[in-house]
């Protein structure tokens, strides 16, 4: 039961008129009802602003309404006079006017108030919303319009939302053939993940081969695989024309610590006697450091 020292107020609001009834045990006010206001051609940020503060859930609708200065009501849902419910959802209808509109910084706006925010000065806004790259703080926030802040914009119109996706596009730099701690140095002060990847090869050891990643698109967090030399491999030298003593220092030279195989071949010519005809792995080839290598060396066949 209410006590005698309450009393009946009237709260005069952005809204309408709200008749209650105040508690002086309490501070709450109980609303028995509100009617909406006419708030035509007036600015539709400050009736947005006033409905929002009084704890109204307010819909923004672009009107292609060309007589009233862009940015003002045109109209509301439910009409003006009308008795609110607890609740209810307040639609205003805003005019896009006749003449360009400046478009507002919406930037570091989430989408949906972004959206409100064009909305109330009577632009447009495409439903689809376009990722860009941006840090990583940045992520689902506006970062931009189709049309530049401070810009205008003909009415009718549609703007699009630039979102950032919290992703840095990342060129990569050329590594191959650096030293692995020198790539993985470059990598990561660029914001990629580097992983490591062996691969036997005649390259020095620790030498990068190649880049797995090489031709993506990357972007800071990305992980990149290097490819790196083991250095377990020779790569075999040509043999062809040396005496046996000079192809094992060629071999030993190279890194080669396998076995040799000899073989002989006939000939009259004495230039060639001694010499290696043949060999095997060919002169080029990638081999293991201990593989057997074979010579055919020419000797001298009298008649």
């Amino acid at each position: 039961m209410i006590s005698l020292a309450s009393v009946i107020v009237v709260i005069l609001a952005g809204t309408g008129i709200y008749y209650g009834v105040h508690d002086n045990n309490s501070d709450t006010v109980v609303t028995a009802g509100a009617k909406l206001q006419n708030y035509h051609d007036q600015d539709a940020h400050s009736v947005y602003d006033s409905l929002t503060s009084d704890g109204y859930t307010v819909t923004v609708v672009v009107s292609d309404v060309p007589t009233q200065m862009h940015g003002t009501i045109v109209r509301t849902k439910p009409e003006a006079g009308t008795e609110l419910k607890k609740d209810e959802r307040i639609t205003l209808y805003v005019a896009t006017g006749n003449s360009p509109i400046e478009v507002p910084d919406v930037s570091g706006m989430s989408v949906s108030k972004a959206r409100t925010m064009l909305r109330l000065t009577g632009i447009r806004v495409d439903a689809d919303t376009v990722q860009k790259p941006s840090p990583h703080d940045k992520k689902g926030k506006v970062i931009g319009t189709s049309v530049p802040a401070g810009d205008t914009i003909t009415p009718g119109r549609n703007i699009q939302l630039y979102v950032g996706s919290g992703r840095v596009p990342v060129q990569l730099p050329a590594v191959v053939g650096e030293d692995v701690t020198t790539a993985k140095n470059k990598l990561t002060a660029l914001g990629l993940k580097v992983q490591v990847q062996t691969m036997k090869s005649a390259k020095p050891r620790g030498t990068v081969i190649s880049v797995q990643n090489a031709g993506e698109d990357l972007s800071e967090g990305d992980a990149v695989t290097l490819v790196v030399s083991d250095g377990s491999l020779i790569t075999m030298p040509n043999l062809v024309g040396d005496t046996s003593a000079s192809a094992v220092e060629k071999l030993r030279a190279a890194g080669w610590s396998g076995q040799l195989n000899r073989s002989h071949t006939n000939t009259l010519d004495i230039r060639r006697i001694g010499r290696v005809a043949k060999q095997y792995p060919v002169a080029g080839a990638e081999v293991d450091k201990d593989s057997a290598v074979s010579i055919t060396v020419y000797e001298l066949n009298l008649p």
